[in-house]
């Protein structure tokens, strides 16, 4: 999962500007993005890596990965200084925001830092309105050269009628959708499956 989203050409650029993960639950795709997050910001000076989530909620649980990951290693912990839902890496100029879906606009965006990451999280779920924003967040990437777009989700699309299907069609077109088959969390136990297939 992680091989395309750090794979680089020959200039040191993004191989794939946009990558496409579509996953089950419970799958890790919150805690992916949380930890994809903190590389992207600590070993990469000048990053702005901007995640956003399905709505408030949701971004709360990334913030919480975050936190829980500092929580757990002291050295991570002393790269980061927090206001509120930014996290600044103050060493090398980096930082972290965590919005959500919902947010009234995010025209403006991007272009103060030499690298940009996009990090989306449950396109699937995102309500309708937040079409608009994806534009947005999505058409502000090209103010850098250096700038990658990550969309972690489940498959959750309707096909006939949602705008994320496109997302995801264009993904799969261009050759940049990443879907495995059967489940690849360890963690999740076969009855479990079975469980969730039943209901």
């Amino acid at each position: 999962m992680l091989r395309p989203i750090f794979a680089t050409n020959d200039d040191g650029l993004p191989l794939y500007p946009t990558v496409f993960i579509e996953m089950g639950r419970g799958s890790w795709k919150t805690g992916a993005v949380a930890a994809v997050a903190m590389a992207e910001a600590l070993l990469f000076p000048s990053t702005e890596v901007v995640c956003v989530a399905a709505d408030v909620e949701q971004g709360q649980i990334i913030l919480d990965n975050i936190k829980g990951y500092l929580a757990r290693n002291e050295d991570l912990r002393a790269s980061f200084k927090q206001t509120k839902e930014v996290f600044n890496v103050p060493g090398n100029g980096s930082r972290i925001r965590v919005l959500s879906s919902d947010l009234a606009s995010a025209y403006g965006l991007f272009g103060t830092h030499a690298r940009t990451r996009l990090v989306l999280e449950e396109l699937a779920v995102w309500p309708d309105r937040g079409q608009e924003l994806f534009g947005a967040l999505y058409s502000a990437t090209g103010k850098v050269p250096n700038a990658q777009t990550l969309i972690l989700s489940n498959a959750g699309f309707d096909a006939e009628r949602s705008w994320q299907y496109s997302v995801r069609a264009d993904a799969e077109r261009e050759g940049w959708l990443y879907s495995p088959e059967g489940v690849i969390a360890s963690w999740l136990s076969p009855a479990w499956i079975e469980r969730m297939q039943r209901t």
